[in-house]
């Protein structure tokens, strides 16, 4: 049985769907999140509380701010899918 490795998929980076964070993080197809500032380092996902279910989130951080959010919903709004009809 001949099995194909799958895909390479090219990462992409869009900044944040949140225009009062988007100078300061980018969100990947692939749902790492890293920081515009200093190095430019990928944040760590953070394991997050909702509705009985533990989910991947990250902290966005701004001067004053901060805003907690889960990944997939960051890759969601910055990676819509085209939906045929």
């Amino acid at each position: 049985m001949n099995q194909e490795s799958p895909p390479e998929v090219k990462e992409e980076w869009r900044p944040v769907p949140f225009p009062e964070y988007s100078d300061f993080y980018q969100i990947s197809n692939l749902g790492r999140v890293r920081s515009l500032h200093g190095e430019g380092r990928i944040l760590k996902n953070q394991k997050v509380g909702l509705r009985g279910y533990l989910q991947d989130g990250v902290a966005l951080r701004r001067p004053g701010h901060r805003k907690q959010v889960l990944v997939h919903k960051l890759v969601e709004e910055a990676f819509p899918c085209e939906r045929k009809n």
